[in-house]
């Protein structure tokens, strides 16, 4: 999968929190034009099968990949993933107060609500 690296830059621009998500899977193989993704954990592999993120996935990748493809995936509770750098991940430990309080400007803290369908309880 020597593309799937240019696919996590890519989706990144449409959504970073996704692109973290991403990052958590390892592409399988693709087959009869479906990429299968293996993640570790349910939770990573429900967010990429919600409908609206889908679409967007799948888009990118045909972009990407020079031609259409879906996505299924499977679950490896084993699976290791090696990550050089985890943008996302360092950006939101390092996100301060008020851009928790204000997810409705947009920014990290937004994407990472809206990917995972969570609200700020004050």
């Amino acid at each position: 999968m020597l593309k799937w690296p240019e696919f996590l830059v890519k989706i990144k621009k449409y959504n970073h929190s996704l692109s973290f998500v991403l990052q958590n899977a390892k592409p399988q193989e693709i087959k009869d034009g479906q990429l299968i993704l293996i993640f570790k954990y349910k939770f990573h592999q429900d967010r990429i099968n919600d409908a609206s993120i889908k679409i967007i996935v799948e888009n990118t990748l045909s972009e990407v990949f020079g031609s259409a493809l879906t996505i299924g995936s499977v679950i490896d509770e084993n699976l290791e993933i090696k990550h050089e750098e985890a943008p996302a991940a360092a950006a939101a430990a390092t996100a301060t107060p008020e851009a928790e309080e204000q997810p409705a400007k947009g920014g990290l803290m937004a994407d990472l609500l809206k990917t995972f369908g969570g609200e700020i309880i004050n």
